[in-house]
């Protein structure tokens, strides 16, 4: 195979010269043909099977395009997310598609090789978030262009240790000097370990790259006039885009994919429409219907996930947002949910028919496009105004999910900050558009490059024709109808629906979390437990009053107000209360610290928020508290109900113990000696020994006796002499002698 391949491409073509004329021919303005390719890393048969097919389709549909000046390009994006690099890529792959890239199939394309932003990864190093290495990198080398973005790197192709070096790198080889743009030299020192590289500028002032044999003749020669040292033996190196571009071997370093699209003259959609699996789009709808709280972000990540595991063949999600509004910590797990889906398996579509209220715009923003009828207004003012201090919390997550996305963030944090000023720029070099705002303009590596065209008015939102005309909305629609005929759609988008049982929890759910059962839940379980207390071994109250706690914690945490925090506090809190009840005397830091515990889970379990941020938050706040009123009536009404009228019911008379009848009701001093099992009158005035510590219990040796005794209040510790006081039945009561001291 290799050696067929060698033979097919050995011979430099014209390839080169057609480069440079499609440099000089490459416009600033869009509407240039343009085909996307996603490249899945590593590459082995079942990857390079796809990214050939795909290559294939887009050589059919060009020959189907006429075009004067420019040939259609044909963008192969590799895969970088979640740190993958391209290493462990089987050579024998890479050079069936570096052969077809660099074949005379593709000579009517103008073919790039993109190495996007890492995505996904979290990046320890200092390094760039993105590598491309391994044998994949021969097929960036097949393409008649290398772009890259700002944080990538590339190199390192021969980090597998080789099968047949030689072989491996007259493979390397070829593919460079059939497209003659990269020196055998530089080459060969990415592919074998054992080459070093240097850059030498002579008397003229060019530069060129020559391994050590070459830096000696010339310097031999006395033409060097300066040497840098970019790689020694031993080690493969590895360029960041700024050294790339500096040593002119890529001329696009980008920050985004549109913005390579906007420098190679391209419509930005046209390296959007891509499909997975293919080229066939298997979508499903997501429906956004109802205010997004914290329940309703819940319940649609569940749909998600099961959705995507039952059919993980969906390769297109179509979110139809037609929503009152939301809360924004909600709108922003699911903007970010959406944001995490790979492009590559999973292609987003907000569908907006009616406006984007409030916070629910950043969800439509984390998806790949944007599609809008025109009554769709994406990001309008909502009911629920948005504090600063939330604005302050969501501004890096919001950030996050732009940089995932590869977008500005202005739009999305200007959509719902009406202080923030966006300005739509352009790039004096490339002729990009961007909406930018001040700040994000000054974080912008070329800032000088950019100049304001207009100031957009974000205070209403966009309407579809303002979000289509600054290049938001990929299109507008008449109605879902066409939007499915736009994406070439052949069956319908199956709908994302809660299961019947879902749906039953669901409403069973929130029915018992809203505030007038959740208060009488937790008032019957502090009711039915204290009343268990209050006599253990009934069982039925507290199996009931377990069974009431366990409803008023299920339902909240489906509603999406408690989690695994409020749960835990309110368990712990329980713990600690028992332990100071039964296990350590008094009533200190556990008993105390419990009750807390037990109030602040109760509350926190009933709202979304800690502390009261707006007023939609206050005015929710005493429906929270009035569930520690509900839970201390419970307790107050079980001791009540216990000690008058649980003895005198006929079911729980026979299971309890009856209270003296009047006929044989004796004093309490009579009673006590009745049931005694031991008379100890006579150690009345007896002296003994403290054998423990009495706090105020313990034991102490009085004669030949180990008796249980208590004092008179005071601690006394171990060893010291004490007097019996008084005996009352068992109970023996004791005194610290005073000639002890």
């Amino acid at each position: 195979m290799f050696l067929l391949a060698i033979l097919v491409i050995g011979q430099p073509s014209s390839f080169a010269q057609e480069e440079n004329a499609e440099d000089s021919n490459q416009q600033e303005s869009a509407g240039r043909a343009g085909f996307l390719v996603q490249v899945p890393l590593p590459i082995d048969d079942r990857t390079a099977g796809l990214i050939e097919q795909q290559i294939q389709a887009a050589v059919d549909q060009a020959s189907t395009i006429v075009s004067v000046n420019q040939r259609p390009v044909l963008v192969l994006e590799f895969d970088t997310s979640n740190g993958v690099t391209g290493q462990g890529s089987e050579l024998g792959n890479c050079l069936d598609i570096a052969v077809l890239l660099s074949g005379k199939n593709l000579q009517g394309l103008y073919t790039v090789a993109y190495i996007p932003r890492g995505k996904g990864f979290a990046n320890n190093n200092e390094g760039p978030s993105s590598q491309l290495k391994g044998h994949a990198a021969l097929i960036a080398l097949a393409c008649n262009e290398i772009a890259m973005h700002e944080d990538s790197a590339f190199g390192q192709a021969g980090v597998n240790a080789p099968a047949n070096p030689s072989l491996e790198l007259g493979t390397y080889q070829n593919i460079a000097e059939r497209r003659s743009k990269y020196p055998l030299a530089w080459v060969n020192a990415i592919v074998d370990k054992g080459r070093a590289l240097y850059r030498i500028t002579n008397s003229a002032g060019d530069v060129t790259y020559v391994d050590a044999k070459e830096r000696s003749t010339e310097q031999a020669a006395g033409n060097v006039v300066k040497s840098t040292t970019l790689n020694s033996p031993g080690a493969l190196p590895m360029f960041n885009s700024q050294e790339m571009q500096q040593m002119r071997f890529i001329k696009n370093r980008v920050s985004s994919r549109n913005d390579l699209a906007t420098r190679l003259g391209l419509d930005p959609q046209t390296l959007e429409n891509r499909v997975a699996n293919g080229g066939v789009r298997i979508a499903a709808e997501l429906p956004i219907n109802n205010f997004v709280d914290s329940a309703e972000a819940d319940w649609t990540s569940r749909m998600l996930g099961n959705h995507m595991i039952s059919q993980p063949d969906t390769n297109m999600l179509i979110v139809r947002l037609d929503t009152p509004g939301g809360e924004i910590d909600a709108c922003l797990r699911i903007a970010q949910e959406l944001a995490s889906l790979n492009p590559n398996d999973v292609f987003t579509v907000a569908w907006i028919e009616s406006p984007a209220v409030g916070p629910t715009s950043l969800i439509a923003l984390a998806c790949d496009q944007i599609v809008m009828t025109n009554a769709g207004v994406l990001g309008t003012a909502g009911d629920i105004p948005i504090t600063a201090e939330e604005l302050e919390d969501s501004a890096p997550l919001i950030r996050r999910i732009c940089e995932d996305k590869q977008t500005g963030w202005s739009l999305a944090q200007g959509l719902i900050d009406p202080d923030l000023s966006v300005s739509r720029y352009r790039n004096t070099q490339s002729g990009q558009f961007q909406l930018l705002s001040d700040e994000e303009l000054a974080g912008l590596t070329d800032p000088n490059m950019w100049t304001a065209v207009e100031r957009i008015d974000l205070s209403r939102g966009l309407s579809a024709a303002e979000a289509t005309r600054v290049g938001i909305s990929r299109s507008m629609v008449d109605d879902y109808e066409q939007l499915k005929t736009d994406f070439q759609l052949i069956d319908d988008p199956v709908r994302l629906e809660p299961s019947p049982a879902d749906k039953w929890i669901k409403n069973l759910a929130r029915e018992l979390a809203s505030p007038w059962i959740a208060a009488w839940l937790l008032f019957g379980a502090v009711f039915l437990l204290s009343t268990e207390m209050s006599n253990p071994g009934i069982g039925i109250p507290g199996f009931l009053g377990t069974v009431c706690l366990m409803l008023f914690f299920w339902s909240q945490y489906l509603d999406g107000n408690a989690n695994w925090l409020e749960i835990m506090l309110f368990v712990v809190g329980v713990v600690f209360v028992l332990l100071e009840v039964f296990v350590i005397p008094g009533f200190g830091v556990f008993g105390i610290g419990g009750l807390i515990m037990i109030v602040a889970g109760i509350v926190l379990a009933s709202q979304t928020f800690i502390i009261p941020r707006n007023s939609e938050e206050l005015a929710r706040l005493p429906a929270s508290l009035s569930m520690v009123l509900a839970a201390g009536s419970g307790f107050f009404a079980g001791i009540f109900f216990i000690r008058k009228y649980l003895t005198t019911m006929p079911v729980f008379r026979r299971i309890m113990l009856q209270p003296p009848t009047a006929d044989e009701s004796l004093s309490p001093e009579q009673r006590d000696q009745k049931e005694s099992l031991v008379d100890r009158r006579h150690m009345v005035g007896k002296t003994g020994l403290t054998m423990t510590p009495l706090v105020p219990a313990g034991k102490a040796q009085i004669g030949s006796e180990l008796v249980d005794v208590i004092s008179d209040g005071r601690l006394i510790e171990r060893g010291l002499s004490i007097r019996v006081v008084e005996v009352i039945g068992n109970r023996v009561v004791v005194e610290f002698v005073e000639s002890n001291s």
